[in-house]
């Protein structure tokens, strides 16, 4: 099909229409012709290229499909031409395709475009400048580190095309490095400035310098100052707590200034102070006098108030403690002083001249010595006795003392009238006695005079002299240190004396045809001891007058019991029976010797054959009783005038040998035993005769009468009062 209008005829194959038909190799439709070039080229760079356009004369034609930034000399025309295409520098990594569409009418011609891809090209790295990572160009005295590198730039272009491309800067890795202080330095990509510690110094700047390893020139070498602040000291502390010392008051009280423990080196102060720098570093006294200087600036002290004997507390530290007077103690401690001393430390003005201060506190305790009894004396008293009997015996010191003690104490302070504190020590009495008199002893402990029986009437007496001193020993579990003091010597005399003898006595005659076979002696109550020992000689008995004396003196006359009175008794004074011009001591020998002579009298005066003998003599500590049968000898009115009934029976266990016999009758007679005028006396056994003669006999036991053949025949005590009465 054809269609014609506005100059365009279109070939239809039916209903679709064809863009060209040919006959042969001739085309016939369209039946414009048009044939532009088939391909053009071009380099990264850009560039021109002829397009050629060749149509039908006087045919229109236009250019379109041009790439974004290309351009063609002419976008249309008349005819056949030469069309300039211009290609951009390609500024991609890409490469670029694209096709020119010519169209005359309805007849187009493509030209195929390409474009190699873009390249960029670099220059050489150059240096620029040396920095450090965040700009840190400060940097404190404890030091501290940054990332450091080398900032460097390079030019670019596309596809050497000048003007297409740019610059790039990056950070490179500073080699070849040098430093201006040795407190920095600088390891691959890391600044390190070191710390200044405790060494004094003003602030730094510290001038880096470096290249890189693709830039070697040396006028491109770069540097960077960078700055360390000053070191100084910050702060300084008291590393401990020093001490004060007291001086010991004295017991009597008084002052104690306080002395400050010595650090006399520096090494001494450096355990006392501390000191820290801006470097954050703590040093010593030592490190610290290197840059700057101390100053004490003040000073106080202070307690909880005072207590006991300590009084006061002044300002410059000085304690005062009252005297501890007559109250004993031990050391004893005041409250603790505290002393707070302000220093401080000036830097040099080369690093700052700053100031900083702090606060040395000392504390001590002051302390007052023990207050012991250093003397003690007493005033002498008085020393007594009470006396002793004739008969001897113990008589215990009594001594009394005037007040109390006399103490003097550590105090300086003295009492009177007081006793040993209590707890305080022991007190241990030293004594020495001395006295001297015939029949006394004195203990040589405790003065205890002992006096022997006392043989005279008159009494006697000793002088005591008593020295005494007293040592205090302390109790040192309650007051150690305390010393042991002694007293003065103080003297005491006394008297003790003894009474003379003074005697009374009981005696009565019992005549009578009958006799008691035992005879029964007894002394204070025992079995005739003590008389025993007198008729041993022990004792020295007193003699008595005649016999016609001692009856006159006892019955009044010799013939007095011719007037009935067969029983006398007569109790009196032993001054009685004591004959002038004598002067010994009345004892038991002389009480028998007295009474048997005064028997011996009776039994030559009556015509009684037996006469029973009861005594009782009572003296000053004795008692001496009895009773005795004698037997009247009628055959010898001359001699003593009786026997012991004991001869009578030879076979009795109380009969008496010749020389016991002698020695009775010495007794009787003479009423003293004297051995050296009879040597028979000296075979004499007077403990066994002493016993013969004390045999004892109870009372109120049977009595035994001697018969006319000179047997015995016993009595029953009923019987022997109603036979006595017959006869």
């Amino acid at each position: 099909m054809l269609i014609f209008g506005n100059k365009k005829i279109r070939l239809f194959i039916g209903s679709t229409p064809t863009k060209a038909a040919y006959i042969g190799s001739k085309r016939v439709y369209p039946n414009f012709s048009l044939s532009v070039t088939e391909s053009l080229a071009f380099a990264a760079a850009g560039g021109t290229q002829t397009l050629q356009v060749d149509c039908t004369e006087g045919a229109e034609w236009t250019i379109t499909d041009l790439p974004d930034g290309w351009t063609a000399s002419t976008l249309g025309g008349n005819g056949s031409a030469e069309v300039i295409i211009t290609a951009p520098n390609n500024t991609t990594t890409d490469p670029i395709d694209g096709k020119i569409t010519v169209t005359q009418g309805e007849i187009t011609g493509t030209c195929t475009l390409t474009q190699e891809a873009g390249t960029k090209i670099y220059g050489e790295w150059k240096n620029v400048s040396l920095e450090t990572e965040n700009a840190v160009t400060s940097f404190p005295a404890g030091g501290g580190t940054a990332k450091i590198y080398m900032v460097v730039r390079r030019e670019w272009t596309w596809n050497e095309v000048p003007g297409s491309g740019g610059e790039e800067t990056s950070k490179s890795q500073p080699s070849d490095v040098i430093v201006s202080d040795s407190i920095a330095s600088v390891s691959a990509d890391v600044l390190t400035v070191g710390s200044l510690s405790t060494t004094f110094k003003a602030t730094t700047t510290i001038r880096i310098e470096a290249g890189t390893n693709s830039d070697t020139e040396a006028d491109h070498r770069k540097t960077l100052l960078i700055h360390q602040a000053a070191n100084y000291v910050t702060e300084a502390r008291a590393l401990k707590t020093r001490t004060l010392t007291y001086p010991v008051i004295g017991a009597g009280g008084g002052t104690s200034a306080p002395q400050w423990d010595s650090y006399p080196t520096d090494a001494a102060v450096d355990t006392l102070w501390g000191f820290t720098w801006a470097s954050g570093t703590a040093g010593t006294w030592s490190q610290a006098k290197l840059g700057g200087s101390n100053a004490q600036t003040g000073m106080s002290f202070r307690w909880n108030g005072a207590a006991g004997n300590f009084t006061a507390l002044l300002s410059d530290g000085i304690v005062t403690a009252s005297s501890k007077g007559t109250v004993v103690s031990n050391g004893t401690s005041g409250p603790t002083v505290t002393a707070t001393q302000t220093c401080a430390f000036t830097n040099h003005a080369d690093y700052g001249g700053t100031q900083v201060s702090w606060d040395t506190t000392a504390t001590g305790t002051p302390t007052q010595a023990p207050n012991f009894i250093l003397q003690l004396n007493q005033t002498p008293g008085s020393l007594s006795y009470e006396s002793v009997p004739y008969t001897g015996g113990r008589s215990n010191p009594k001594t009394t003392y005037q007040a109390g003690w006399h103490f003097k104490f550590s105090s300086e302070s003295t009492t009177e009238n007081n006793s040993v504190p209590e707890g305080y020590g022991t007190q241990t009495i030293h004594n020495t006695w001395s006295g001297s008199a015939t029949g006394a002893t004195v203990g040589a402990t405790w003065g205890e005079v002992v006096w022997s029986q006392n043989n005279s009437t008159s009494s006697r007496s000793i002088t005591i002299t008593r020295k005494v001193y007293v040592t205090l020993t302390p109790n040192t579990s309650n007051y150690p240190g305390a010393p042991t003091v002694a007293s003065n010597t103080q003297t005491y005399i006394g008297t003790c004396s003894q009474a003379g003898m003074t005697t009374n006595f009981d005696f009565r005659y019992t005549p009578s045809n009958k006799a008691s076979k035992y005879p029964r002696f007894s002394v204070n109550g025992g079995p005739g001891e003590e008389l025993g020992r007198a008729i041993g000689g022990t004792a020295t008995p007193i003699h008595m007058h005649s016999y016609e004396k001692a009856i006159k003196k006892v019955l009044g006359s010799t013939t007095s019991y011719l007037n009935g009175e067969p029983e006398m008794t007569y109790t009196g004074d032993a001054g009685a029976y004591v004959g002038a011009g004598y002067n010994a001591g009345w004892n038991n020998s002389c009480a028998l010797g007295f009474i048997m002579m005064q028997q011996g009298n009776f039994l030559n005066k009556y015509p009684y054959k037996y006469v029973t003998l009861s005594f009782s003599v009572k003296g000053s500590g004795f008692t001496l009783s009895g009773i005795a049968l004698f037997e009247k000898n009628y055959g010898d009115y001359e001699a003593a005038g009786y026997t012991w009934y004991t001869q009578a029976d030879t076979s009795s266990p109380y009969a008496l040998s010749a020389a016991e016999t002698r020695t009775m009758q010495q007794l009787a007679e003479n009423g003293v035993i004297t051995t050296g005028d009879d040597p028979k006396l000296a075979e004499v056994d007077f403990e066994a005769l002493a016993k013969k003669i004390n045999a004892l006999r109870q009372p109120d036991t049977d009595t035994y009468v001697q018969n006319e053949d000179g047997t015995w025949t016993m009595i029953p005590q009923e019987k022997e009062n109603d036979e006595a009465r017959t006869e």
